[in-house]
């Protein structure tokens, strides 16, 4: 069983998936659009949210449809802290710069990406 539930974006249409095929619900974030070539509709996967309950993932849902949650209502939620994606940008192409992926290993591997990305959010996170 999937829900889908779309958010219109600059790049195309982005949507949080939920598939509950499995023991724990998943949500995948995706962004659809018509492949020039062929004419199909591709999916481009930005993120996998694991940990969560059904629930959780509904109102992640509600969320992307920018819909308005009463504060005082029990299932409404707040940012605590958030760091701007702008600070983890720019340390990230700076430690591409100075070839630090390449410092971890001389292959181009996802793990690779992965180590990188927890270097940059422990100088930004301390």
């Amino acid at each position: 069983m999937q829900y889908s539930l779309a958010m219109r974006t600059l790049h195309g249409n982005l949507h949080l998936e939920i598939q509950t095929s499995r023991m724990s619900p998943v949500g995948l974030l995706r962004t659809s659009f018509r492949d020039a070539a062929t004419g199909k509709i591709r999916h481009s996967q930005h993120g996998r949210i694991s940990g969560c309950t059904l629930e959780q993932l509904r109102l992640l849902q509600r969320a992307f449809r920018q819909e308005v949650i009463p504060e005082d209502a029990p299932e409404a939620f707040r940012m605590l802290q958030s760091k701007e994606y702008g600070a983890s940008q720019a340390l990230l192409s700076l430690a591409r710069q100075l070839g630090l992926h390449r410092i971890l290993y001389s292959r181009a591997e996802s793990w690779v990406e992965c180590a990188l990305a927890m270097i940059v959010g422990r100088i930004i996170y301390q």
